[in-house]
Formats: structure tokens, C-alpha cells, sequence
């Protein structure tokens, strides 16, 4: 069997956007310590995936 090598149509191509999370001006909550080791409190869960395997 032939190797399938990863060839777009330029029709299917757009340009790229900027990523607007490297630009994100509020830092990340500090971690709580617990028991000597660092702890996060998760707020929500904004998306999910289930693998098959």
C-alpha cells in the first residue's frame, strides 16, 4: 500500500489568525498548597472528547 501524503487543495486553505490567548494580560490564578504539594480548584470544564480505542 502507497504512504499518504498530506496534500491540500489550495481552495481549502485560509490564512492564519493570530492566536489572541498569547496576548491575555491576566495572569493564571496562584496554585494552594495542600500537604506540601500545589493545588489547582477547577471553576468548569469548557469542553470534553471520549476516545474509542
Amino acid at each position: 500500500m502507497r504512504a499518504v501524503h498530506p496534500i491540500f487543495h489550495v481552495s481549502m486553505l485560509e490564512p492564519s489568525t493570530p492566536n489572541l490567548f498569547l496576548t491575555c494580560s491576566t495572569p493564571p490564578p496562584a496554585p494552594v498548597i495542600i500537604d506540601g504539594e500545589p493545588k489547582f480548584e477547577i471553576t468548569c470544564i469548557v469542553d470534553s472528547k471520549i476516545n474509542q480505542c
